[in-house]
């Protein structure tokens, strides 16, 4: 499927010319990454303070933690649920965008022309750690990006006693892979959609949100009504409304993506 992707849609190796709750991040420091979504939320309204208001196009690329400082938590059913960790980029090929700088960090081995292709793909990164508000406001955000830009990076390291370079050892990803493009052949379309549903809610009464944040965003996208998923949807019978509870916030322990920054 990825490969049909690549076929269809923009060489991303190639720049486009002009313009809280009871969530504990995961601890700072170096990882090992597994690249676990890609997901085209569609056009969302981008307001940065003191700028007027932008419509842009939006991504969310999901990444799974392992190493010592990141096993995941073992519930008492034996399930186990992995640290996660969701960039929200504006979908730009510009030579000076986020997402471009980061598609080209990723595809070291220079084999992809989507960043779809590198799902699965194992990485290494640095987990960065920013807080924001003061005493009982205070919250800790975990991030893969510090001041210098992403963490992320081949997963190899010089080994110190040899001076030679090696492979870091990832595990395999525990969750499934997720992958939405919102320009995909109508073929892919339906797969695409299942893949990325994700059931249930969380909280009560008014608190209660849906956390199936990937469709949901897609359906909230300003150019969701007559793109290729909406007529999809709407040719099957489905509803094309979203749920009347609200999405998942950003940061909870129950959102089954972790940590969205």
């Amino acid at each position: 499927m990825t490969a049909a992707v690549a076929a269809t849609g923009p060489n991303m190796n190639e720049a486009v010319k002009g313009g809280g709750g009871d969530y504990q991040p995961p601890e700072a420091g170096a990882c090992r990454l597994r690249f676990i979504g890609y997901v085209e939320v569609g056009k969302h309204e981008n307001n940065v303070p003191g700028k007027p208001p932008k419509t842009e196009n939006q991504v969310w690329l999901t990444f799974e933690l392992s190493g010592p400082k990141h096993a995941p938590k073992v519930l008492e059913s034996g399930e186990k649920i992995p640290h996660r960790l969701t960039l929200r980029l504006n979908h730009s090929l510009n030579e000076k965008a986020a997402f471009f700088k980061l598609f080209k960090r990723m595809n070291y081995k220079g084999a992809a022309t989507h960043m779809s292709q590198l799902l699965g793909d194992a990485f290494r990164g640095t987990v960065v750690h920013t807080t924001k508000g003061e005493g009982a406001e205070k919250v800790t955000y975990a991030n893969l990006k510090d001041d210098a830009g992403f963490t992320i990076a081949p997963p190899r390291y010089d080994d110190p006693e040899t001076g030679e370079t090696r492979e870091l050892a990832v595990e395999p990803a525990i969750s499934p892979l997720r992958l939405f493009v919102w320009n995909a052949e109508p073929a892919m379309l339906k797969q695409m959609w299942d893949c990325i549903f994700i059931d249930g809610t969380a909280g009560e009464g008014d608190k209660q949100r849906s956390l199936n944040v990937f469709q949901d965003k897609i359906k909230s996208a300003v150019n969701f009504a007559g793109s290729p998923i909406s007529m999809l949807l709407a040719g099957n019978g489905q509803t094309l409304d979203l749920p009347e509870t609200s999405s998942a916030p950003a940061k909870t322990d129950d959102d089954p993506l972790n940590s969205m920054v």
